[in-house]
């Protein structure tokens, strides 16, 4: 009865919005917000209360009064506050059941929104500033939307398009039905095509806290490490022009040599201009595009092309393509259900136009060969600044790291924490964050925080999204090994050397020896391979031993299971006893 509440697309966009909520550029938009009700969602949902907390903790730290209020008191509070903000849209269209007309009018003026609708602006304006710090960088940014015109094409093609879906009877959505197909790819259609599904097949995993495509080959399409290919591609380059946005540039309607990408690609091969052309598209878009722009490394000279969609850009030069199909009567059977899901003629109208500004821009950019920055890096920003704040005060020693799940904390992780601080200045211990264990991560927490509190080098820490979690590396936590172990290990341990490692001055890795465990002796065989090349030096300590037996989470685990106190004495310290008999209470 209740349904499968996993579908709220609020709470699986979670995880995109709050990382973006602690940037450091995101003050300017709550600057604008002084006062703010917060409607309390339903108690029996428990991802719903913590969304909850996470919205009132964020709103607080940029000093936004915050008021909490309940169904009942909605329109009392309308005249004190700026905005009324609902954990999800579930909830929003509650509380339009039992105050319709206010709720409804509200809405309107916007003065009612779900958190994502609210945080949606976030995402703005960090694009915003990000573009604008990298134009200041030597990169030429170019963006392109679909806005109505004067002639108000727009509205004319959609009444098109809902005419089409009307008289074939199926609901609108992206499908190019069989009767549909000759029309759409006019000079292109053949048996290949009149075979194959439309649009091309995508699916999609996360990685390293980003949504990433799967790779994909079939004679028409082809997705490799996470992005579509792009014909044409020189082997010798100077510049890249990096384009991103939703459909229209991923191209899911059209085959590979026939994407935005491909096209200007062979545009400026004919120009002899000396630019690779990468297609950074992704279906859906918005919050995703940063997170690509953000990862991307640029140099001065190479050409950024956007496809703002729901963006808001300052200070870009911007064109509306709504203009071009207008003036060259592009017709209805050209597209299927929205106007960014095209077929190739659109597409090539959209490249002679973009390669007329890239022709114009190219003459601005900067012939020096060197990388820009781009400043709100993902894991720098979301994840080292959140946990320890300005890190000038690791570059003077000598810095290790211990990655730890600790389920529950033991003698044995004592004891390779020990000998570590033998070796090292600090020693950074990352807990894993995940809640796929026994014991939840608050308690695993405190117990190797009060298990550690008596030695000066420690310095204790979550994991975060980019070490050992479910997106780097979700084998470890279910010990199975699959066809993705090695490329997910791999994954978790160069984000670890290449962003983490850097940023804390970190120059050795201690792991426990681990005979039992085939995925941590995987890990642990993956870091003695990839780390060194990193100057990270990886040193295995043996297992401390109680007895003739290793002294091991799981042995505790059994002794809890059969009550037996004595045993546990003798594996756990007492601070761990002390939070486990709480959590058994």
């Amino acid at each position: 009865m209740l349904g499968d509440y996993t579908r709220w697309d609020d709470l699986y966009r979670k995880g995109w919005l709050f990382p973006f909520s602690h940037g450091e550029y995101t003050s300017r938009f709550f600057e604008q917000y002084k006062h703010i009700a917060l409607v309390y969602p339903s108690s029996i949902f428990e991802k719903k209360k913590q969304l909850f907390d996470e919205m009132k903790s964020t709103l607080e730290q940029y000093n936004v009064v915050v008021e909490m209020v309940d169904r009942k008191h909605i329109a009392d509070c309308a005249d004190k506050v700026e905005k009324i903000l609902f954990v999800d849209e579930d909830e929003f269209r509650g509380t339009l059941g039992l105050y319709r007309n206010f709720a409804r009018k509200q809405f309107d003026g916007r003065m009612c929104e779900t958190y994502c609708q609210f945080a949606n602006s976030i995402v703005d304006t960090i694009a915003s500033v990000t573009l604008q710090n990298i134009q200041k960088s030597g990169v030429q940014v170019l963006a392109f939307g679909f806005d109505e015109n004067d002639e108000g094409w727009l509205k004319w093609l959609y009444e098109e398009i809902d005419t089409k879906y009307r008289i074939a009877g199926v609901k609108k959505e992206n499908i190019l039905l069989p009767q549909w197909k000759q029309a759409f790819l006019e000079e292109v259609y053949d048996e290949i095509y009149e075979e194959q599904s439309m649009p091309f097949p995508l699916s999609l995993h996360m990685r390293v806290g980003m949504r990433v495509l799967d790779d994909c080959e079939n004679s028409l399409f082809h997705l490799e490490q996470g992005e579509r290919v792009t014909t044409g591609q020189p082997q010798k380059y100077e510049h890249c022009i990096h384009i991103y946005g939703p459909c229209i540039v991923l191209g899911p309607l059209v085959e590979d040599r026939h994407t935005i990408a491909s096209f200007l690609q062979e545009r400026v091969n004919r120009a002899g201009m000396s630019y690779k052309v990468i297609n950074h598209g992704m279906p859906g878009f918005d919050m995703q595009a940063v997170d690509k722009i953000t990862t991307t490394s640029f140099r001065k000279g190479d050409i950024v092309i956007i496809d703002r969609h729901r963006l808001k850009l300052r200070d870009v030069e911007d064109i509306n393509i709504v203009d071009i199909l207008s003036t060259k009567s592009v017709p209805a059977q050209w597209f299927t259900d929205q106007v960014r899901h095209c077929n190739y003629k659109v597409n090539e109208l959209i490249t002679d136009e973009l390669f007329n500004k890239v022709l114009a821009v190219q003459q601005k950019c900067d012939e020096k060969d060197e990388f820009v920055e781009t400043r709100n890096d993902f894991v720098l920003q979301h994840y080292i600044k959140r946990y320890f704040g300005e890190n000038d005060v690791f570059m003077d020693k000598t810095v290790g790291a211990i990655v730890m799940n600790c389920n529950p904390f033991t003698y044995g992780h004592r004891y390779l924490i020990e000998e570590a601080c033998k070796i090292v200045d600090l020693l950074i211990i990352f807990v894993v964050e995940e809640n796929k264990s026994l014991f939840h991560f608050a308690e695993r927490f405190a117990m190797v925080r009060e298990g550690t509190s008596d030695l000066e080098k420690v310095m204790v820490v979550p994991s975060g999204e980019y070490i050992l979690s479910n997106e780097t590396f979700p084998e470890y936590f279910v010990k199975k090994s699959d066809e993705d172990l090695i490329e997910n290990i791999e994954a978790d341990v160069k984000l670890f050397a290449e962003r983490i490692s850097p940023a804390l001055n970190i120059s050795y890795r201690f792991v426990g020896e681990e005979p039992e465990d085939g995925v941590t002796n995987e890990y642990n065989m993956a870091m003695k391979r990839i780390l060194p090349s990193y100057g990270i030096e990886v040193i295995e300590i043996p297992r401390k031993k109680q007895g003739t037996n290793v002294i091991s989470a799981s042995s505790v685990r059994r002794c809890l299971e059969t009550g037996d106190i004595e045993r546990l004495k003798e594996l756990v310290p007492e601070s761990t006893r002390e939070i486990l008999c709480s959590v058994n209470d």
